[in-house]
């Protein structure tokens, strides 16, 4: 990489080891920005990622759920994000500094990047870091984003789900995720996933260079700390809100 680039690094006294990578406090990489983002959820390069998952595919997981055939058809394929999809996830990843750690950790195994992709294009993304979150010793759910002409069609609520399912098979009981004091917006859509508020949090967060983790900046954002459940909530597939 030519240039230097640098992103915020999210560390908290309940987290030490917490690294979702944001530009400025937690912004829309863990939360909808506005109410009407929030109809829908939206919100590092090397070899192909160790943290195997499946592709999940509605046309054949939803039959015979109610849903009409063509609205079957409208919905995205998930499956696990690689190297090859930094390009791919540039509209919904303008920083190149965050598409690269959300790819690098990934292929280290830290954590596991999913992406919806329809017609070869990817239309949604969100990632889990299975440990050093903010609610240890749960996964950590963070960096949900939507192609704006998707929102509210689903596509967040499929990310979610397959999220849930892959820490459910890694053992886990709960998932947890941070999102800002006054958005109560997102908060609202978060609960219809099944999490609940555990409480305030300090969410702090250390700009670091990408080339030498150096510190460039850091500071503190407000949130509410937010856990879902996972025994027999949200772990499958199940038709979009």
């Amino acid at each position: 990489m030519a240039s230097r680039l640098s992103l915020a690094v999210v560390r908290s006294p309940a987290c030490p080891l917490c690294t979702a990578a944001v530009t400025r406090f937690i912004t829309s990489s863990s939360i909808p920005a506005s109410a009407a983002d929030a109809d829908d959820l939206h919100s590092p390069p090397g070899s192909r990622s160790r943290v195997k998952t499946r592709s999940w595919d509605p046309a054949v997981a939803l039959p015979g759920r109610g849903l009409h055939p063509d609205v079957v058809r409208d919905l995205p394929l998930v499956r696990a994000g690689r190297a090859a999809d930094e390009r791919g996830l540039t509209p919904l990843i303008p920083d190149p500094a965050r598409r690269a750690w959300r790819i690098r950790y990934t292929e280290s195994g830290a954590e596991q990047l999913l992406v919806a992709e329809t017609d070869a294009r990817i239309v949604g993304a969100v990632s889990i870091r299975w440990n050093g979150g903010c609610d240890p010793p749960n996964p950590w759910i963070y960096g949900g984003e939507v192609e704006g002409a998707r929102r509210g069609r689903g596509v967040g609520s499929l990310l979610w789900r397959e999220a849930h399912r892959l820490c459910a098979a890694r053992g886990a009981s709960a998932a947890s995720l941070d999102v800002d004091l006054t958005n109560t917006a997102a908060r609202r859509l978060y609960e219809r996933l099944g999490y609940e508020v555990v409480g305030p949090h300090a969410h702090r967060w250390v700009a670091r260079d990408l080339e030498t983790g150096a510190v460039t900046a850091e500071g503190v954002a407000g949130t509410w700390l937010m856990r879902c459940r996972l025994t027999g909530h949200g772990t499958g597939p199940a038709p979009p809100p």
